[in-house]
């Protein structure tokens, strides 16, 4: 028992000899202030309607949740400062949920009344319970990431609302409604409201002069004070004060005891709580979600790195045993934890007095009720809701785009004309739309060109890639990206429409490499683009498609038998480059002859006479290797028939062909000029002739004929300059 006491001890942190305890001490008295004020101004909105009989009852629900979320946080939390009691958000849609009951309450006899507000309210804490404690251990707290934004805001904005409409309905009897707004035209009514605004004027006007946490408890005490003095100046006895509204009535000012065991729940009609199922699961949603948002805030602003899992786990277990006790919804109060920094507070020692404060006063609340003025606590709860509406509905008119700061308005408006529930799936439901509506105005298209600004790596002589320059534009390439669904496949049919009519275009390449989704929809009016072009006699290339998407096309009819699916974007763009070659005449180069193509390339018949001389000619298979990267080079290659492929290997990743040759070019002449190691293996891909000049060759003709020599690195010079040209407008093309 003592080594049991002793852990306990040690849990609570470091306490650096008597000056830290006092320090601490007084931190936890200070901090209890402002739960306190919370806990009555929240139990009184809760408990208002026809619960008011029971105020009493109210507070001290309010401040067992105090006693019991204070106490179970201080000893779990990462946050060694954080003060757990009830907040205004999750209050709020309390209150929503008793008053949901209105009907149902005002028919039952009052101790049958009360009986089913502990019954709503327990089962509310407890499946709140139940859904933290869940979201805990299944370490799904980041999903909160998944709400739009705007949907939260909208949600926070809407409590405001509530807190707000709850204070004058507190404070005045009166809700705000259409209907019942000419009552406060009557003489009771419109003191109250103007006893409310004022007093929420003047505790606006401290809390802005006197930036201080303690500001709005002190402030409510001494406007408590004043009040209770003036009556007796105003010659207003406090039955009369209760009469019109200035002071609560309180009834039973002893403490009502636990329900669990009182047997109140056992008076209970359960099968009342129906009407107030929707509200329940706004208390839950609310709940999980400011939970998340006070962890991930205290992260921050105390440089603390915690599991937000663990923390969602404990604000569970809290509620779990704050509704065993008879309190209600109870999390990290922001004011409370300043409070406790702001003195000094550094260990969980704070937290274990601010719950010994609340159970103190849990004896005495309906008495210490007595006191306080009803527009007091209505001011208090008033300022706190018109602060969340400016921050929420105000402030993120500077933050959101319209359409977004709209839909928080909305969500605001549909809670005060139809209650928080509609507003809830109505909000989620636009936030779909908006979202589905935003993901469309996203180009799939990356960018589009045609062959005149991307070739394919073979090789192709100046006559032939002069035509692929002048007529390339007729073979259109489509880089898509992203997901594709119903509403961006829409905005890709009426682009393809547009480049056909523009181009003029004899096939169209569609690249799925940088595709990360697709649906079935999307894949319909895909198929159908695929007829569409087929009709027109455009033929259609369709490159990179996952295993995923071919799938998704499969289940949706499956492409055209006439589109043609490949897995590489160069085989396409030669595709694409034979098509235009057969369309306006194939490469002259390819027709001459191996001397003639000698004579071309160094502008002498005789030096190509002489070079072929000391050429050695070697026929190879497809298949062979003329040489591999890494090796020695001691030959320069001139092709005179056939495709050869130079392939770059790379370590972790699969062999890349980087350019094709064919008939008449020249092959190797970078390795061999720079006498290093080739830089890049050479494999034949058709039979092919194939004409070396050793080095051996090359030195006897760069001593017996220079001019020749020249010639050849003249060429080699301007394919170089083609090359590199290549290479840039690969480059940009893929930077497009």
């Amino acid at each position: 028992m003592i080594a049991a006491a002793a852990g306990a001890l040690r849990k609570l942190g470091p306490v650096d000899g008597s000056s830290g305890l006092f320090r601490e001490l007084g931190a936890g008295f200070l901090a209890a202030l402002p739960a306190l004020t919370n806990c009555f101004a929240y139990g009184t909105l809760i408990f208002s309607g026809p619960l008011r009989p029971f105020l009493a009852e109210g507070v001290a629900a309010s401040l067992t949740t105090c006693v019991v979320s204070a106490l179970v946080i201080a000893l779990t939390s990462r946050f060694r400062t954080a003060i757990a009691a009830p907040v205004a958000t999750v209050s709020a849609v309390l209150a929503v949920l008793t008053a949901s009951l209105g009907p149902t309450l005002e028919a039952l006899p009052l101790d049958r009344r009360l009986a089913l507000a502990y019954a709503v309210l327990f089962t509310a804490t407890m499946t709140t319970a139940a859904a933290l404690l869940l979201v805990g251990f299944v370490r799904a707290g980041r999903l909160v990431r998944f709400v739009p934004y705007p949907v939260i805001a909208g949600f926070m904005g809407a409590t405001g609302w509530l807190v707000v409409a709850g204070a004058v309905r507190m404070a005045t009897d009166v809700p705000i409604e259409l209907s019942s707004l000419p009552a406060f035209a009557h003489r009771r009514e419109g003191l109250l409201l103007a006893l409310l605004l004022a007093c929420t004027a003047g505790l606006w006007f401290a809390t802005k002069t006197i930036k201080h946490p303690l500001t709005l408890p002190v402030a409510l005490v001494l406007a408590s004070l004043v009040t209770d003095l003036a009556l007796p100046i105003l010659q207003m006895s406090n039955e009369a004060a209760h009469a019109q509204g200035i002071l609560f009535a309180v009834g039973n000012t002893a403490w009502p005891g636990i329900p669990l065991l009182n047997r109140a729940y056992f008076q209970a009609d359960w099968t009342g709580l129906l009407p107030a199922i929707g509200p329940i699961g706004a208390v839950i949603l609310i709940t999980v979600l400011q939970t998340l948002f006070l962890a991930s805030g205290l992260e921050i602003s105390t440089r603390t790195e915690v599991d937000l899992n663990h923390e969602v786990r404990n604000v569970g277990w809290a509620n779990l045993a704050s509704a065993a006790l008879g309190g209600f919804v109870g999390q990290i109060a922001l004011s409370a934890t300043t409070v406790n920094r702001a003195a000094g507070g550094t260990s969980r020692l704070t937290g274990i007095v601010v719950s010994l404060v609340a159970l103190v006063c849990l004896f005495g609340a309906g008495r210490a009720l007595e006191f306080i003025p009803r527009f007091v606590l209505g001011g208090v709860l008033l300022l706190q809701g018109l602060l969340l509406l400016h921050e929420w509905a105000v402030m993120t008119y500077r933050t959101l785009p319209r359409m977004e700061w709209i839909l928080v308005i909305a969500i605001i408006a549909i809670t005060a004309w139809l209650g928080f529930v509609p507003a809830e799936l109505g909000g989620l439901l636009a936030a779909c739309v908006l979202f589905a509506i935003s993901v469309t105005r996203i180009d799939i298209v990356r960018a589009v060109y045609g062959l005149n600004a991307r070739t394919s790596s073979v090789v192709r002589s100046e006559e032939t890639t002069r035509m692929l320059v002048e007529h390339g534009s007729r073979v259109q390439v489509m880089e898509l990206k992203g997901f594709v669904f119903f509403g961006s496949a829409f905005r890709l049919r009426e682009k393809v429409k547009e480049i056909v009519a523009e181009s003029q275009c004899l096939m169209l390449i569609l690249d799925f490499s940088r595709v990360v989704g697709i649906d079935s929809s999307a894949a319909a009016t895909i198929v159908g683009i695929s007829r569409s072009l087929h009709d027109k006699g455009i033929q259609e290339l369709v490159v990179g498609l996952s295993p995923t998407a071919v799938r998704i096309f499969g289940e949706s009819g499956g492409l055209d038998k006439h589109v043609v699916v490949l897995a590489d974007m160069d085989e396409a763009l030669e595709r694409g480059e034979q098509l235009v070659l057969a369309a306006w005449g194939s490469d002259p180069a390819a027709r001459l002859s191996f001397s003639d193509w000698l004579s071309a390339i160094l502008g002498d018949a005789d030096h190509a006479a002489i070079l072929q001389g000391h050429l050695v000619k070697a026929r190879y298979e497809a298949g062979d290797f003329l040489c591999r990267q890494g090796d020695l080079t001691d030959d320069l290659y001139f092709i005179e028939a056939g495709r050869v492929s130079a392939i770059v290997d790379s370590e972790g990743s699969a062999p890349a062909r980087i350019r094709v040759f064919g008939a008449n070019t020249v092959v190797g002449e970078i390795a061999f000029l720079l006498n290093v190691p080739r830089t890049a293996t050479l494999r034949v891909d058709e039979d092919a002739i194939v004409w070396s000049l050793t080095r051996g060759a090359f030195d006897q003709l760069l001593t017996g004929h220079p001019n020749l020599i020249l010639a050849l690195l003249r060429d080699v010079l301007r394919l170089q300059v083609e090359r590199l040209a290549f290479a840039t407008r690969r480059i940009a093309a893929l930077q497009l």
